[in-house]
């Protein structure tokens, strides 16, 4: 499957999902990626994560109802982090065990459908420095491929 397949009658969301965050860590060389999608009440799920360290990450904000994938949904911004260490009083659960795996920074971008905010893809680098602009607008436009799949 690729991504330009995924408009096609009867497709899987949570393959392409899976799909989705493999394209992520090959295009954009990161770490680690995860998306997660919200309810009609805002209960954000975890629907994909490159590996296990990404989704021990989702899984901690689940938890926690806090952390940066989370806060995205909520708040319907991206949450860009260049020093996950020094978002330990932000996300008390969330920076410690990002850093503990290696992770130092992350991105968080909402998948949306017009005004409303349904998921967010999660992007986690373990280099150190920022986000440059131009991988800010590819995590956006492959936020925007996941809010196709999650309409169809």
């Amino acid at each position: 499957m690729t991504l330009a397949d995924s408009p096609v009658a009867g497709h899987d969301l949570t393959q392409l999902m899976a799909y989705l965050v493999d394209v992520c860590v090959d295009v954009l060389g990161v770490s680690g990626a995860g998306v997660m999608l919200a309810d009609g009440h805002l209960e954000p799920a975890s629907v994909a994560s490159s590996g296990p360290r990404a989704e021990s990450l989702d899984a901690v904000q689940l938890r926690a109802r806090r952390g940066p994938c989370w806060d995205c949904i909520m708040t319907g911004a991206a949450q860009s982090v260049s020093d996950i260490t020094a978002q330990a009083r932000r996300w008390p659960q969330f920076a410690p065990l990002a850093a503990e795996q290696g992770f130092r920074l992350v991105l968080a971008v909402p998948l949306r459908i017009r005004l409303d905010v349904v998921g967010s893809l999660s992007l986690y680098r373990t280099t150190r420095g920022e986000w440059a602009q131009d991988e800010n607008r590819m995590a956006q436009a492959l936020a925007a491929v996941a809010t196709v799949g999650v309409l169809q």
